[in-house]
């Protein structure tokens, strides 16, 4: 018996190379690339994510809203092509896990083996007296949102310790 090498599957009686699709391209879905390449660098990867950039330094957020670097430097281009991953510049809109297919918002299908979904959250601000002015950072607009808000402020609170808010 002879081993099938872990970059490659039989399917129909061929060897082809594994079809990987991730939806979302922030911290999760960048590892998740990572780690298939180099695992297996002949995989077959397909980002689907929003952003018109690759990928967004999150943890650097707090020092673009103390002013102390532009919040555009904040985004990178990693030159997916170039790792030989496909980006299509859209969101997943529906997952037809018979046939294993993504529907992106173009109308574009793309066909998968494997699939992660690492979309992200978001947090949930309530409907309570005050909440109009609350802000949650996940994202360049939202913390340009919030950056110009705060000009504003006379007070500001920050609840929840993660590693936007603690810096």
């Amino acid at each position: 018996m002879t081993a099938v090498p872990r970059k490659l599957f039989i399917s129909s009686g061929f060897m082809v190379a594994m079809k990987f699709v991730i939806i979302g391209f922030g911290t999760a879905g960048f590892a998740a690339m990572l780690a298939a390449k180099k695992t297996n660098p002949s995989i077959e990867i397909t980002v689907i994510d929003p952003k018109d950039f690759d990928l967004l330094h999150i943890c650097g957020i707090p020092y673009g809203i103390g002013e102390i670097i532009q919040f555009d430097s904040l985004k990178h281009n990693l030159s997916l092509d170039e790792m030989g991953v496909k980006k299509i510049k859209g969101t997943a809109v529906g997952i037809d896990m018979k046939a294993k297919l993504v529907l992106v918002d173009s109308g574009e299908k793309v066909e998968y083996d494997k699939l992660l979904i690492a979309s992200g959250s978001s947090a949930f601000i309530p409907k309570i007296e005050g909440s109009e002015s609350a802000y949650s950072i996940s994202s360049l607009k939202d913390a340009k949102e919030f950056y110009n808000a705060s000009k504003k402020a006379r007070h500001i609170a920050v609840i929840g310790a993660g590693a936007v808010g603690l810096e």
